[in-house]
């Protein structure tokens, strides 16, 4: 390992499945359970498929955690918890002020801010604390005070790319110097009945099934959830002797500031991901898996395989592709690190995930889906990301030494 690297040292996930090794295992056995959004959390919902978190966070007690707080602050919390626990992080381990936060939530209190708009329309009295509860940096806050990091507390709210965005960014931090170790990824948790109405506006929701890459795809299924990573530096980790689970090689963003998240031709997900692989210092042939953004929408896809043919041109038929939002539902701002941490989680089992639900991979984009889990090829992964408004992100993931 070189200096300058940023390690993964520990993974914290709380989806619809449960925890990392459940969600692993619902993915390998193709297995999902969307259910109609209905009456949730006291609300009556719109009549698509969701993935929603019913078993919230299991039975995990959180200091400062009660029944009224956000579930995107809930699952944060725990999942970031889970992610110090596997990392082995002991408070002794390191200095508070140069343990980073770094969050990534789209819709950030979503749920308690529509609780509250609802109470005032009532004419009822809000709670105390209010403004803490609704704050976009709740989550954040709060996972900084469940491990006890007092340094650099960041929110990253980039639609569909906020997750990325907060791993990129601690990366950053952490190359330049300014922190040791941070915790860094994603939460979401906003099926209300005004968001599904807004993304059902757009067109890009499933009333039928989620199938990437499909010939007869129509759309995506939503979800919520959570995923963390232990992030250090090469010298945190030799120093406390953590052990490295992948390499954050390299990574990459940029915006096109599109209304519907794309350009239509994918040349701003093409820059980003040549740069980020130019950033791990490496050439697009060595790139053997992509788990892509595709969330199963007739345009995105598309866009997303245009890109990658051009980047990746003849060697593109070898590449393994997926996409895992059947199994987890496109978690929104979560989306990108719950991925992240299911491609990792693949990185020590030696496999690469089927995309669920896909039957007829769609032959006009020319990719390799496999619908089975493989042998994983290679030493290098990709991670691509789309959102809203043209943000796109790539990440670069290899092997430790």
């Amino acid at each position: 390992m070189s200096k300058g690297q940023v390690l993964i040292t520990g993974i914290g996930v709380v989806t619809k499945h449960g925890d990392l090794e459940h969600t692993w295992t619902a993915a390998e056995m193709r297995h999902t359970k969307p259910a109609p959004a209905r009456a949730s959390r006291g609300y009556q919902l719109e009549n698509y498929q969701v993935l929603e978190l019913q078993i919230e966070t299991g039975q995990e007690t959180v200091p400062g955690i009660d029944d009224n707080t956000d579930p995107t602050v809930r699952h944060a919390v725990v999942a970031g918890g889970r992610a110090a626990a596997d990392a082995g992080l002991a408070a002794k381990q390191i200095d508070k002020f140069r343990a980073g936060v770094f969050v990534g939530s789209s819709r950030g209190t979503e749920w308690t801010r529509t609780r509250y708009q609802e109470s005032l329309a009532k004419g009822e009295s809000l709670p105390e604390d209010a403004c803490l509860r609704t704050m976009f940096s709740a989550a954040a806050v709060a996972l900084g005070n469940r491990l006890g990091f007092r340094g650099p507390n960041i929110t990253h709210s980039s639609t569909c790319a906020s997750s990325a965005l907060a791993i990129i960014v601690a990366c950053q931090y952490l190359k330049a110097g300014l922190i040791d170790v941070a915790v860094a990824g994603g939460t979401e948790s906003c099926l209300t009945p005004a968001y599904i109405r807004q993304t059902a506006t757009l067109g890009i929701l499933s009333r039928t099934v989620c199938r990437p890459f499909d010939v007869a795809r129509d759309g995506t299924w939503l979800g919520e959830g959570a995923a963390f990573f232990i992030l250090e530096s090469r010298e945190h980790a030799v120093r406390r002797g953590a052990k490295a689970k992948a390499i954050l090689a390299g990574a990459s963003t940029a915006c096109d500031g599109a209304v519907k998240g794309n350009d239509r031709r994918g040349e701003t997900l093409e820059w980003t991901i040549r740069d980020a692989i130019t950033n791990a210092g490496l050439v697009p042939s060595a790139i053997s898996s992509i788990s892509a953004h595709a969330p199963g929408t007739r345009i995105g896809d598309a866009l997303e395989a245009r890109a990658l043919q051009r980047v990746f041109a003849e060697n593109l038929s070898r590449i393994q592709v997926n996409s895992l939002k059947p199994v987890t539902g496109h978690c929104v701002g979560a989306s990108a690190s719950i991925e992240t941490a299911l491609t990792i989680h693949g990185m020590s089992k030696g496999l690469f995930l089927p995309t669920a639900m896909t039957e007829n991979v769609d032959p006009s984009l020319h990719l390799n889906v496999p619908l089975v889990p493989e042998p994983l090829r290679g030493d290098a992964i990709l991670k691509t990301c789309s959102g809203l408004g043209g943000i796109h992100s790539a990440l670069v993931l290899t092997y430790p030494d």
